[in-house]
């Protein structure tokens, strides 16, 4: 058990024998298993980090030092220059790899650099000779010989710029036509690397890094893709898309203490509330039905696919029921049957009024579900929404900016209240 998760357990104990639970013996007898709570980690974080940032900049100090030098140099200089850059860095990540094997600062570091030179000289041969001047063909290539990194090395760091370099990938104009769909594949390369990490310790730091851009690499290429191949239909996709990440993130990876630790259930849960705060216009309606007017056949296979996914995930939280997180995972279920509305009502205000009744009792649920559980976190989430809400129906009808502030000055009281009342309880100076 990592050192966060130990220290929550050791602080929760006392609280679990008050109440009866477990023993003191028992407590004792769990302190015995796990030892003491105090395990040092921190020393070897903060090497690691200073150690990716320190290869990053000599890299990039080297890269920029040369740009000011280049068109002194002769061609043969600068491929050797080009060259010999290379060659220093797979000898420095060599003597990483055979010497410095179990230090994360020396694998991180030395991999961010040789990734970097390698980028570097791609880029100074290919000026130098003028043989390409296209930045997907350099994207593209450059990616393509560093994604043996991460399995080569052991290393995260090359793998989160394989992530973000072919996301960038997907916004050239290398090609055109259907060649972007390649972008799928360059991600299936990584994902043996990406399983193997999350299989090892799902929310050891590297994991979690690597989890988050992996997460937002897929959300970026799924939308560039849509707006490149139709996407006539990416409301629904991506609301599906969503509940998937958040569906997926609470079933595998909700046991983390911290809320940084869960990328998949908060950038699916932020993606889901935000989508159908936006369906919540009808003006948002009005343009969607030109669009689904114009879908495709494959568009309508796309999102049915997607929201059978979503129903697959979600079969789980029937038994035991867990009604909170099957709300918050229905968003794609309602945004679907707000299309059927709109294929009724053209002029949107049917799929307006179903999302805002749904964000309006997901606001309460999380609300009441907050105060039942103590958690501020839930409390504050509902609140914030339904504050949203209240807010986004006051700018769409004209009221006077004293009623508006009126309500706001409601609001504002009532998250702190509610808040204090919620820490008065948490701390026990309300229980007399």
């Amino acid at each position: 058990m990592k050192s966060k998760e130990l220290e929550w357990l050791y602080k929760e104990l006392p609280e679990l024998i008050a109440g009866g639970v477990i023993t003191p013996e028992c407590a004792d007898a769990i302190r015995n298993y796990y030892g003491p709570g105090d395990k040092p980690g921190g020393s070897k974080t903060v090497l690691t980090v200073f150690g990716l940032i320190g290869g990053s900049l000599v890299g990039l100090g080297i890269i920029l030092i040369l740009a000011h030098n280049w068109d002194a140099l002769s061609r043969m200089t600068r491929l050797a220059v080009a060259v010999g850059m290379l060659l220093f860095a797979q000898g420095l990540a060599g003597y990483a790899l055979l010497r410095r094997r179990g230090s994360a600062g020396w694998t991180e570091g030395s991999a961010a650099f040789l990734m970097l030179m390698l980028g570097a000289a791609i880029a100074l041969v290919g000026q130098t000779y003028q043989l390409v001047d296209d930045a997907g063909a350099f994207l593209l290539t450059w990616m393509a010989l560093s994604a043996p990194l991460p399995y080569l090395l052991g290393a995260t760091t090359p793998a989160v710029l394989y992530l973000a370099g072919i996301t960038a990938w997907t916004f050239t104009g290398y090609s055109g036509g259907t060649e972007k769909l390649l972008v799928w594949g360059l991600l299936a390369v990584i994902g043996p690397y990406c399983w193997r990490l999350l299989k090892a310790d799902r929310y050891a730091n590297p994991a979690v890094v690597l989890a988050w851009a992996l997460t937002l690499c897929v959300y970026i290429c799924f939308g560039t893709m849509l707006g490149k191949y139709g996407g006539r239909l990416a409301t629904a996709d991506y609301g599906s898309l969503f509940a998937i990440t958040y569906l997926a993130g609470v079933r595998w990876f909700d046991g983390a203490v911290r809320g940084w630790k869960k990328p998949f259930k908060f950038l699916g849960l932020a993606g889901g509330i935000g989508l159908s705060f936006l369906l919540t216009f009808r003006s948002f309606w009005q343009a969607e039905a030109a669009r689904l007017n114009a879908a495709g056949a494959g568009e309508y296979v796309l999102a049915l696919a997607l929201l059978g996914a979503v129903i697959v995930l979600g079969r789980p939280f029937l038994r035991p029921w867990r009604g909170r997180t099957l709300l918050l995972g229905a968003a794609p279920l309602v945004i679907a049957l707000g299309f059927f509305l709109l294929g009724l009502d053209p002029g949107g205000i049917s799929p307006a009024i179903l999302l805002n009744a749904y964000l309006l009792v997901l606001g309460v649920i999380l609300i009441v579900s907050g105060v039942r559980q103590g958690s501020l976190g839930v409390l504050n989430l509902g609140m914030l929404l339904l504050a949203a809400l209240i807010a986004a129906r006051f700018f769409d009808i004209s009221f006077s900016f004293a009623a508006r502030g009126l309500v706001f000055v409601i609001l504002g009281a009532g998250f702190l209240i509610a808040n204090l009342i919620m820490v008065r309880r948490k701390s026990g100076v309300g229980e007399e």
